[in-house]
């Protein structure tokens, strides 16, 4: 299967969820306990975010730079992907894409809609999912608009085999990571989502999504397809926006009214020898 069929592969899943939760949706402005979602601006957003990803993907013959513009390396650069390369790049870069459009978006979009499920909170599934799609496309729209505007040569190209890989088209879209930019959304807006439900399978996604979206990191390294400060920035930008598009939706006079204790109908007693205090709160 090639990367634009896993791209778009991935983004049916996300996009199918999403009309799960459209499908269950009653109206367009949703307040689902601890998180707020506007269907009509995160739902348009969400599609034009997407569509903009994958028109880029599919029309990168033609907007791709055909020239490196940034075509030196750097030491460390050069002797972490020695180290890390594997004697068959192509079969790690198989790997990656198999777990960054694959693996990982089931297990983010699962893990919610198990924990939506199973915990009677069927009602949140919409919201929860529309979160997670608006976290991934933003993310890859923004790796695209670097991508095509800085232009670093992939390491393979300037390797013993530069013909490794036949996607011409590909070579000078190294910086910053695009798998490992998708993976660390997925898991950290799938992450905190399930932290703003106090969902249980929160310790889950982590503690299996986190491993997962580094061997995603590691994978491009080894591939020849990225150098090591191209994984490490695709990390930091994927966690950030990851994690900011979810925790900017919050309910936070739901959460703040769950966080501060507010003492109700306290009442003191006198007895013998003793003072009781009663309420609620």
């Amino acid at each position: 299967m090639s990367i634009h069929a896993l791209k778009i592969h991935v983004l049916i899943v996300l996009l199918g969820a999403l009309c799960l939760g459209f499908a269950s949706a009653p109206a367009y402005a949703e307040s689902t306990d601890e998180i707020q979602v506007n269907w009509k601006v995160d739902g348009g957003l969400t599609g034009s975010t997407g569509a903009l990803w994958l028109t880029f993907e599919l029309l990168k013959d033609y907007i791709a730079p055909q020239q490196c513009i940034w075509c030196q390396t750097n030491t460390m650069d050069e002797t972490i992907t020695d180290s890390l390369s594997w004697p068959t790049p192509k079969y790690a870069a198989k790997t990656a894409d198999a777990m960054a459009f694959g693996g990982i978006p089931l297990l983010a979009v699962g893990a919610l809609a198990l924990s939506s499920g199973l915990e009677g909170r069927i009602q949140n599934l919409g919201a929860d999912d529309i979160l997670l799609a608006e976290a991934v496309t933003i993310s890859s729209l923004a790796n695209q608009f670097v991508k095509f505007g800085v232009g670093r040569a992939r390491p393979f190209t300037i390797r013993d085999d530069p013909e490794m890989y036949k996607d011409r088209a590909d070579d000078n879209l190294s910086f910053y990571s695009g798998h490992t930019n998708m993976a660390f959304a997925l898991v950290v807006s799938a992450g905190t989502i399930a932290h703003i439900r106090n969902y249980k399978a929160e310790p889950y996604i982590w503690g299996i999504g986190m491993p997962l979206a580094l061997f995603v990191a590691y994978t491009r390294v080894a591939a020849q397809k990225h150098y090591f400060t191209d994984v490490l920035i695709g990390a930091v930008i994927g966690s950030a926006i990851g994690f900011a598009v979810p925790w900017l939706h919050r309910n936070t006079s739901i959460s703040q009214t769950k966080k501060d204790p507010v003492f109700h109908d306290v009442t003191m007693g006198l007895g013998n020898n003793m003072v009781s205090i009663s309420g609620k709160f």
